[in-house]
């Protein structure tokens, strides 16, 4: 297959744009497109802007856009994949965070601008993972090796990070309630306590050890949660260490269920008997 990458750019970035059509060469070659081009388009943070506004609607720059266009051109038969836009500031700004050479990231930007020009998308889990693991695949063909990071492309700034973090954290809450039975016994019996504590008017302590015990069980959950998965994205056939590795993460929820129930019985046993043995 025959793969024409295309760069515009400031001289001052010439070389970081080199970098990027090798590694969005490589990411059609990956993906065995068939024949065919893209563009390498490197802007400042103000251009960015403005195509961040006007084609997402969204405020200021964002580290890379892709555009996809998916034409024939008429002479040669081949098909025009489409542009990938990347903010060289902003990508500077995350390759001081992630501690690698702002090259890297660049490379890092191209390769998920054509993973996305070839349909690959990151809005659900099993899609994430899939374009995180070709990301690396291609990433590692590159010059410079396997890109220590590994991690999404265009990651938000600032406040609008932190509400995607929390946006992760409760889509794992939720991955967890819908597929794991255990945790609506562990929500009914928090509600159960926490009811009971109430009604017992329990001291500031007695809380923070039942809250304690909650969030032990609750942790132990979502960490045995974490490990199954993992263990069958590693391990999709059934093996041995994979399974010794779920039984150990079972029986971790099974030991802080324990630990949490005793903490319950002693914390609220002894008021609980005193409170019902006055309503008699």
């Amino acid at each position: 297959m025959n793969y024409e990458v295309q760069v515009r750019s400031p001289g001052a970035w010439r070389r970081l744009g080199r970098g990027a059509a090798e590694a969005a060469r490589m990411a059609l070659e990956h993906e065995a497109a068939e024949s065919g081009g893209a563009t390498i388009v490197l802007v400042d943070e103000a251009e960015m802007a403005r195509l961040h506004h006007q084609y997402a609607g969204e405020d200021g720059p964002t580290d890379v856009l892709s555009f996809a266009d998916g034409s024939i051109e008429a002479e040669e038969g081949t098909r025009y994949y489409g542009d990938v836009v990347v903010c060289i500031p902003v990508a500077e700004r995350q390759a001081g965070q992630a501690g690698h050479p702002l090259d890297e990231e660049v490379r890092l930007l191209a390769v998920h601008g054509i993973l996305h020009l070839l349909g690959y998308e990151h809005g659900q889990r099993r899609a994430r993972d899939r374009m995180w693991a070709a990301q690396a695949e291609i990433l590692a063909r590159t010059e410079g090796g396997t890109h220590p990071r590994g991690l999404p492309a265009s990651p938000p700034e600032g406040l609008r990070s932190r509400v995607a973090s929390f946006g992760h954290a409760w889509a794992g809450w939720r991955y967890v309630l819908r597929t794991q039975r255990n945790a609506w016994i562990h929500a009914f019996a928090s509600l159960s306590v926490v009811a009971v504590a109430g009604w017992l008017g329990l001291q500031a302590l007695e809380w923070a050890l039942l809250l304690v015990a909650i969030a032990l069980v609750w942790t132990a959950e979502f960490l045995n949660t974490a490990l199954e998965a993992v263990v069958d994205l590693a391990s999709p056939q059934i093996h041995p260490l994979g399974r010794v590795g779920k039984d150990v993460g079972a029986a971790a929820v099974l030991i802080a269920a324990a630990a949490a129930a005793a903490i319950g019985l002693l914390v609220l046993g002894p008021p609980l008997l005193e409170r019902l043995a006055a309503l008699q």
